[in-house]
């Protein structure tokens, strides 16, 4: 997958990232969704099976976030452009 922007609808359901093996992070058991339209950039880590890696910022998960922070979250491909 190309590293790319696009925008991620609010209400797309996505699962945030854990540490794992290794320090690598992946996709965590349980679900939430986007509060707010967001712009995303895909990344290419792998282990996350039928989910993407993408890098969004803070906000577009949660009300108080930080606008200059960028988090890992991770959504069903099948669900990006």
């Amino acid at each position: 997958m190309k590293n790319l922007s696009c925008v991620l609808p609010a209400g797309t359901s996505f699962y945030k990232s854990v540490l794992g093996h290794n320090n690598f992070v992946y996709p965590g058991a349980t679900s939430d969704t986007i509060i707010e339209d967001t712009i995303y950039t895909t990344l290419s880590f792998v282990g996350g099976g039928s989910k993407a890696a993408l890098r969004v910022s803070e906000c577009a998960i949660s009300h108080d976030g930080n606008p200059d922070r960028n988090v890992i979250i991770w959504v069903e491909k099948n669900k990006i452009l």
